[in-house]
């Protein structure tokens, strides 16, 4: 069946009469499925087909909506699991959202500041192609490239300034934002006058993904963050024309003390103290902590007197030692300056909460 044809199907349904959520090669086996029985129609994903998530997103809706009818067969891990996804609540959402007002529309407009956390990685990426290394092994005196620190962007354009052997380089950028975190970049003058990169940034539930090429010298990397019980794991390859140049594996350096601004600790309601920081190789800074069976994520990016706060709040439905699905409850982004303190509610990845998603994804708070 065509990705489309999926796609629609599951848009589609409705009048449930079964879920099944099992897990394949035993009860803890690396790999998860979902099978539905609708109306007269079966459809049956596991987690490595491409429209699962969106599955599995969608089946949580419908459930919610109709299993008050009492007419949909599940067993007790899958009635769990669906309960779980369905926890997010109202009441205690509005509660956080009590010392904030509404706006129409913000004062930080995303595509202004979004450079801000995105161009440390664009740097890192940069920095890696001049020096054929991951700049994280590397000391800051033996480094091919110095990038100048005071930024020149604007709108989700802007330039690159280094030096590398004496010459003065300059690298025009260009951010394209979608959905669910996403990130689309070129960057220009990358290696050889007029050559482009492209870099694309996924901020996930536990895991930060970068992939990158460039289309003259056939460089292709791939770097991805993760976080495995409250440790912070960073993996990076490069390769030229499918050659292994490096590749290397390390573990984010700890930052005691480091916490989440004290708005977010209030927002979130989870004691400062329960907070781990780790730091990420391009500078920003990462706050995690679990409490009550719900993980918090807290990527922090500073420049001059303004502070982002990137916050995903979710849960694992089937446990980090099975095969592990996050499932998002709510996910934020704040501001704070001296003059001005704003909320954004973003648009999480799938699979997460529908409730959150229709009633306050996509709105801005003071």
């Amino acid at each position: 069946m065509k990705d489309r044809e999926i796609a629609n199907q599951i848009a589609s349904i409705d009048k449930l009469k079964m879920i099944h959520f099992y897990h394949l090669f035993g009860e803890n086996g690396p790999m998860c499925g979902i099978l539905a029985y609708y109306r007269d129609q079966v459809i049956n994903l596991c987690n490595t087909d491409k429209h699962f998530t969106e599955l599995f997103e969608r089946l949580t809706k419908v459930y919610e909506r109709e299993a008050s009818g009492g007419q949909i067969l599940t067993d007790e891990k899958t009635a769990e699991i669906l309960g779980r996804a369905n926890a997010f609540s109202d009441d205690v959402f509005e509660a956080k959202l009590a010392e904030y007002r509404p706006e129409q529309a913000p004062m930080m407009l995303p595509k202004a500041f979004c450079s801000v956390y995105i161009r440390p990685i664009i740097a890192y990426v940069v920095e890696s192609l001049y020096g054929g290394y991951d700049p994280a092994t590397v000391e800051a005196g033996q480094k091919k490239i110095v990038f100048d620190t005071r930024p020149r962007q604007w709108f989700g354009k802007g330039i690159l300034d280094g030096m590398s052997e004496g010459k003065s380089l300059h690298f025009p950028y260009q951010i394209f934002p979608s959905a669910g975190e996403v990130y689309d970049i070129v960057v220009r003058n990358v290696l050889a006058d007029g050559n482009e990169l492209k870099i694309e940034i996924t901020f996930g539930y536990d895991r930060i993904t970068v992939s990158y090429y460039d289309s003259l010298c056939l460089y292709e990397g791939s770097l991805q963050y993760r976080m495995i019980q409250q440790k912070g794991f960073v993996t990076h390859e490069l390769r030229q024309k499918g050659e292994i140049v490096f590749t290397a594996d390390s573990e984010c350096a700890g930052k005691d003390g480091m916490v989440p601004t004290e708005r977010v600790v209030r927002f979130l309601g989870v004691a400062a103290e329960r907070f781990s920081a780790c730091e990420l190789p391009w500078g920003d800074v990462v706050c995690s902590a679990s409490a009550d069976g719900t993980e918090y994520r807290v990527m922090m990016t500073k420049e001059n007197d303004l502070t982002i706060s990137y916050l995903l709040c979710f849960c694992y439905l089937t446990g980090e030692e099975e095969a592990p699905l996050a499932f998002g409850e709510y996910s934020f982004r704040l501001y704070e300056r001296s003059d001005i303190t704003e909320l954004h509610l973003l648009e999480m990845e799938q699979p997460g909460s529908g409730r959150f998603q229709e009633k306050y994804s996509g709105k801005y708070y003071k």
